[in-house]
């Protein structure tokens, strides 16, 4: 027998970890786009991970209300 489950609760946004994420995104991407050939290999260790946080911070925080 299986007793009555509560559904699971829908998950709060957090609207800073959204703002948070879109500016690392927004930052990661400008740095990108405006990188010297000098200088790639010291953005590459910045643009990655802030690319790679904002959008987990972006995604993971149910911004776009499906």
């Amino acid at each position: 027998m299986h007793g009555v489950t509560k559904p699971k609760p829908f998950p709060e946004t957090s609207w800073t970890l959204a703002l948070v994420g879109g500016l690392a995104l927004g930052y990661g991407y400008y740095r990108s786009a405006t990188t010297t050939a000098q200088d790639i290999g010291n953005d590459l260790l910045i643009v990655a991970p802030l690319i790679i946080v904002g959008t987990y911070f972006l995604f993971t925080q149910q911004v776009f209300g499906y």
